[in-house]
């Protein structure tokens, strides 16, 4: 369930969205008990995303989590999929300063 996307000459917003919108299939299949969250890391340079890796696992509780070290930001989100990934995008983006 992981996606690794370098991302450039977009605003961050937009090519955040493209690669969430990558993994929403895989939120559609999943099977379980647990809430639904995005794990991952965000390497932040000049104020803009450059590096984005992130997965979608179950958690048994809901958990928001953010960890700046070095412009390097590891995320833990809960995911509301009725809101829709536009919506993981903002509360995202405004999570991760860009």
């Amino acid at each position: 369930m992981a996606l690794v996307g370098y991302l450039s000459h977009a605003g961050d917003e937009t090519l955040i969205y493209r690669e969430i919108m990558k993994l929403w299939p895989e939120l559609e299949e999943l099977k379980g008990f647990g809430f639904p969250h995005l794990v991952g890391s965000a390497r932040i340079e000049g104020g803009r995303v450059v590096e984005f890796e992130a997965e979608i696992v179950l958690m048994r509780g809901l958990r928001e989590s953010i960890v700046d070290d070095a412009g390097i930001i590891d995320f833990v989100v809960p995911i509301e999929k009725s809101s829709g990934p536009e919506y993981l995008v903002k509360k995202l983006s405004e999570l991760l300063g860009v």
